[in-house]
């Protein structure tokens, strides 16, 4: 699975083979967790709540880049890397 982007211990990978809505896969530490394009939230798994609020921020600022990706990874395309969460405070 390729990975897009890492940061506050969150690393994110989106991949063209698992599940048919647009979503990105998010592995930190005990956590995973699935984020959809569509709704902006996670629908599946669970994070703490501070890196929840950061990757919803991070998943807004980079919106664009991220269906960007969706539409690669749906062509067998590698993603590219989006710029991690910076001053995540």
């Amino acid at each position: 699975m390729p990975k897009i982007s890492e940061f506050m211990g969150m690393s994110i990978y989106m991949q063209w083979d698992d599940h048919p809505w647009p979503h990105f896969h998010i592995h930190s530490a005990e956590y995973r967790a699935s984020f959809n394009l569509r709704s902006m939230r996670i629908t599946r798994g669970d994070l703490p709540m501070a890196r929840a609020r950061a990757l919803l921020r991070w998943a807004r600022m980079h919106e664009d880049e991220l269906w960007e990706n969706w539409e690669r990874v749906e062509n067998h395309e590698a993603p590219r890397q989006v710029r991690p969460l910076r001053n995540s405070r």
